[in-house]
């Protein structure tokens, strides 16, 4: 079975100096019993533990925390077989003081629970995860992140027949002092 893509669950970003929390608040359609919940989270790139929790009590695995020194760091975190989240709750991201930060949720069937292989490669700004996996049942799927110090989402385009799943950043004051986070998956 090919990875199946639910819905965007959520998105948050903020500008604020010092922050150490990201919010992302789950909407009216909530979030399936026993499927997987994907995030990318983008932040300057300070060093400290990345956490997650959310109201339901799910256990979250950061599958790959890669940084661009100077630039950006990028995390893909993923969340199996998930007790179900309501209109309201939330997934609370705890993160080292940072300024510029940014994240997206997306709600996927047919994820595998095993880690799969990740990969990065950084290039000035920017900083890109992929990783593919087995799905249950057999087949491959692929779930990508990519974090950058950048302002315009539209300058990013996700080809090899990827789907973008959201793009969400902050802006104002140039590209060096904001932060991009997209998710997609193929």
């Amino acid at each position: 079975m090919a990875i199946t893509f639910v819905k965007e669950v959520a998105e948050s970003q903020s500008k604020v100096a010092g922050g150490t929390t990201l919010v992302l608040t789950v909407p009216a359609a909530g979030v399936a019993a026993h499927n997987t919940l994907v995030i990318t989270f983008a932040m300057d790139d300070n060093a400290g533990a990345v956490s997650l929790a959310d109201t339901a009590g799910n256990t979250y695995l950061i599958l790959r925390d890669n940084t661009n020194a100077g630039n950006a760091r990028c995390v893909i975190i993923i969340a199996t077989k998930i007790i179900p989240l309501v209109s309201g709750n939330t997934i609370t991201i705890t993160h080292p003081a940072a300024t510029a930060r940014a994240a997206i949720c997306g709600e996927f069937t047919n994820v595998s629970s095993t880690q799969p292989g990740f990969s990065q490669t950084a290039s000035n700004a920017d900083l890109w995860i992929a990783g593919t996996g087995e799905a249950p049942g057999g087949g491959k799927h692929t779930l990508g992140v990519f974090g950058a110090a950048i302002e315009t989402p539209d300058e990013i385009v996700i080809t090899n027949n990827g789907v973008k799943v959201g793009d969400l950043g902050t802006t104002g004051g140039g590209a060096a002092s904001n932060m991009l986070a997209v998710l997609f998956y193929q």
